[in-house]
């Protein structure tokens, strides 16, 4: 062996040093965000760190070996960190044994170069191996993504095949393994996975995540389904949205005669308009976002189109623009239904969406025989403030005919269904009577209709209940009163 040769293997010692600092890096991040802390002790990760290194210097059980495993251990590691993170999430204890098993490899390698490189003081064999690992985790940090990996593990393997040129056959298997190595990593190695600085607040795994200028969007997965989040708080799900939306848009558009105009306030997602898409009758669906930013990413976006079936794309669908108070007062068009999905009156902003005030401009944006629904919270979390978005519907001319569903992912759920032509009674007869036959529904049939119109006494006793007005906004005072939490 030439003089240089031990060198090279420095050289490799510093690249397999290098990139184990990035995947240990990237699994550290990983433990931060997923599990919201450091799940490493770092007392026991010296020592298993320190032990190899000790043991081999003094007790070599391998005498060339350790270089190559650590630099394909690290490899895989890289290249195959999406699977594995999939098994950390179910088994987190594989996470320890990932980072000690690359810590021991290290740790062999270190002391394997460390031997033949004439280093025989103990102290600087720990101080190279942090040297290296620190500045392979500052690189993986600030320079490296998973997409260089595959060159760097060429290049690595390369001064493998370098470094034992000397021996033949040596030579011949690790240059085969370079190139097998190399292209196996070259197809399977996936693209560094996006992690979002959002995922610290939530247990399942944050695939998607922006900030629009009225919310912060963040949507998870677990076991296939998807889980859609607006400030923190889950708004829909894949897992069973359809128990949200089939009992919102149908029983409405089954009670109207005509049912060609629609104007639809709030949903963004796309998911109401795609359950209009069943009504080979509807001719126009105007849709007044609130928030047009999400509008257009679920117009865009494979994430929102999946859900909503590119339903925003339809031909028959015109988004407006301008804030609904002020575009119901202005506007002049009249509609056949009107479906309101705006957000939970959280504040006053919110609130006067469920005043006196705005419900009369709702009434005169409807054709004399047109329907009106709209969401209203939960009448089991928040019982007063559904009660009372009845009574103000009351206040501006409309019979209301109150529905809930209980809807796996947010709970016991409401909508307030209004006319100003036909009674309460009429309209739970006509109800009663809608078959869904010819509807693709998933959830929604006969029997599910006459549950809805079914509650019993209230869970809480409302008492006395004022109107909503811009005066006396109480709704949302009785919203954020309600039992959400049941402390």
């Amino acid at each position: 062996m030439t003089q240089s040769k031990p060198y090279l293997k420095v050289l490799l010692l510093a690249s397999v040093s290098l990139l184990s600092g990035i995947v240990l890096h990237h699994f550290a991040q990983f433990s931060y965000l997923f599990f919201d802390a450091n799940i490493f002790d770092i007392s026991l990760l010296a020592f298993v760190f320190m032990l190899p290194v000790v043991v081999h210097f003094w007790y070599p059980f391998l005498d060339r070996v350790p270089l190559l495993p650590t630099l394909l251990v690290a490899v895989m590691l890289a290249g195959m960190n999406y699977w594995i993170k999939e098994v950390i999430l179910r088994f987190p204890t594989v996470l320890n044994l990932v980072v000690y098993v690359q810590l021991i490899m290290l740790g062999l390698s270190l002391a394997l170069v460390g031997k033949h490189v004439g280093i025989s003081r103990k102290w600087l064999k720990p101080m190279l191996a942090t040297v290296l690992v620190v500045v392979g985790v500052f690189l993986g940090h600030y320079a490296f993504s998973a997409r260089w990996l595959t060159g760097f593990a060429f290049l690595s393997l390369v001064v493998i095949f370098l470094t034992f040129n000397g021996r033949r056959h040596f030579s011949r298997v690790a240059l085969f393994t370079s190139l097998a190595a190399s292209l196996v990593i070259g197809f399977s190695i996936t693209p560094d996975e996006k992690v979002y600085a959002s995922q610290v607040k939530f247990h399942d795994k944050v695939v998607f995540s922006t900030k629009t200028p009225f919310q912060q969007i963040d949507v998870t997965a677990w076991k296939g389904n998807r889980w859609y989040y607006f400030n923190g708080t889950n708004q829909f799900s894949t897992l069973d949205e359809w128990m949200y939306y089939e009992p919102m848009v149908h029983p409405v558009m089954q009670m109207a005669d005509a049912k060609r105009q629609i104007l639809v306030l709030g949903g963004e997602n796309g998911i109401i308009a795609r359950e209009l898409k069943k009504y080979e009758e509807v001719a126009q669906v105007d849709i007044l976002p609130l928030d047009t930013t999400f509008y257009q990413l679920s117009k865009k976006h494979d994430m929102f189109k999946d859900i909503n079936q590119n339903a925003l794309n339809y031909p028959a669908v015109t988004r407006l623009g301008g804030d609904p108070f002020r575009h119901l007062h202005a506007s002049e068009a009249l509609y056949d239904v009107m479906i309101i999905d705006l957000p939970d009156p959280v504040d006053l902003e919110l609130n006067q969406y469920y005043t006196h005030e705005f419900y009369q401009l709702c009434r005169k944006a409807l054709k004399p025989d047109g329907f009106l629904v709209t969401q209203s919270g939960s009448p089991y979390y928040a019982t007063k403030a559904f009660y009372a978005i009845g009574k103000t519907l009351e206040s501006a001319g409309f019979h209301v005919l109150p529905l809930h569903n209980q809807v796996i992912s947010l709970g016991e759920w409401g909508w307030m269904m209004g006319s100003a032509t036909i009674t309460t009674l009429e309209m739970r007869k006509k109800c009663e009577d809608i078959k869904l036959d010819d509807m693709n529904t998933r959830w929604l049939n006969r029997e599910a209709m006459k549950m809805m119109m079914s509650f019993g006494k209230p869970y809480k006793i409302t008492g006395s209940i004022d109107i909503n007005t811009l005066k006396n906004p109480v709704i949302h005072e009785y919203y954020n009163a309600g039992t959400w939490k049941f402390e």
